[in-house]
């Protein structure tokens, strides 16, 4: 089994603004493919891959739970979300709880 254990993808209407974020000079990472979950399915059929580990990013703690809510909603079963976690998220022990009542594996703390 092939699991590819860091991706990261975002919803389709934001996804090409994220990347071309991503892409600028002081950030340095310059993303591979569409970044959007069908874009990762595609690569999967090309590579092969049986799973794959979604991960996202949240830049302010408002953005945690949206982010989860959207990570909770894939219900492809070869894709793995973690939930997302933001240190200054004020009641990060209740989301964290949430997240594992709905079975999510891991946690990617930003």
């Amino acid at each position: 089994m092939i699991i590819d254990s860091h991706n990261h993808i975002w919803p389709d209407k934001i996804a090409g603004t994220i990347a071309s974020f991503f892409r600028q000079e002081d950030i340095g990472y310059d993303p591979v493919g569409p970044c959007t979950l069908s874009g990762l399915l595609r690569n999967m059929e090309e590579t092969e891959a049986d799973k794959c580990v979604v991960l996202d990013v949240a830049l302010k703690p408002s953005q945690v739970e949206s982010i989860n809510n959207w990570l909770l909603a894939m219900k492809d079963e070869r894709i793995i979300p973690f939930g997302e976690m933001h240190p200054d998220y004020p009641d990060y022990k209740k989301e964290i709880q949430r997240l594992k009542d709905h079975g999510i594996k891991g946690v990617k703390f930003q």
